[in-house]
């Protein structure tokens, strides 16, 4: 599947496993409360995550290398 704006190749990631992972990424915090020097590495590990989730929903798992950006939606079901 092609970009709709700029006709590069999309990266394509399972939608479950970013969602899984993101997940896990979000839990990670847990580990930051019960030793302190893991609170800023767990902040950003869910960060990360909660990026993945809104990747798997909102980008349906789709991502444009060259236009950093999900496509369109009306563009994805072609």
């Amino acid at each position: 599947m092609n970009c709709p704006r700029c006709g590069t190749p999309l990266v394509q990631k399972n939608r479950i496993a970013l969602l899984v992972t993101g997940l896990a990424m979000i839990g990670s915090v847990c580990s930051g409360w019960f030793y302190l020097p893991l609170l800023v590495p767990a902040f950003f590990l869910a960060l990360v995550g909660f990026y993945f989730i809104h990747w798997s929903m909102a980008g349906r798992g789709l991502w444009c290398r060259s236009c950093k950006a999900y496509p369109s939606k009306t563009a994805s079901n072609a």
